[in-house]
């Protein structure tokens, strides 16, 4: 059997007929229902967390689950992966963990790659530890005939 579960912030669950509020899931509309969904045009009172149309399971994950999911995949699996794949792999988590997954196979869809948030607080840590061990004033070389790795990270040593 096929389940479809959308997902959406904890801070924003208009899917659902909540008020759109901030969040921090970068890459998720900001409190917009999806045109895509059914429940669009209706009235906030009108929708629940009930199934409708494809949706089998409304979900939801909150902005700090997200961001630690999204860290946790990449320093973990070396999966670069922005706050709104975090939230889906965190929810993916969840329904794994249901007794009634054993046995399942769990597809996830992930929205988004993380070097489209390098800019992005989330990263803060590791642009300062780049930009520590890269040369001051040189730029990642890019030319094709240079040898890959121009510097080694065992070979940086901090001041």
């Amino acid at each position: 059997k096929c389940r479809v579960i959308a997902l959406e912030p904890t801070e924003a669950r208009v899917h659902t007929g909540a008020s759109p509020k901030p969040h921090g899931v970068v890459g998720w509309a900001p409190g917009v229902h999806s045109q895509f969904l059914d429940g669009f045009g209706k009235a906030p009172e009108e929708l629940s967390d009930a199934p409708r149309g494809v949706v089998d399971e409304w979900g939801h994950v909150a902005t700090s689950e997200a961001v630690a999911t999204c860290l946790q995949v990449t320093s973990a699996e070396g999966m670069m992966v922005g706050p709104s794949s975090g939230a889906a792999i965190k929810y993916a988590f969840d329904v794994a963990a249901r007794p009634e997954a054993k046995g399942s196979t769990i597809v996830v869809v992930l929205p988004s790659h993380g070097i489209r948030y390098v800019a992005h607080p989330l990263w803060a840590a590791v642009n300062a530890e780049a930009n520590e061990a890269l040369p001051p004033g040189e730029a990642p070389c890019s030319d094709k005939e240079q040898p890959i790795l121009l510097w080694a990270s065992e070979e940086y040593k901090k001041a």
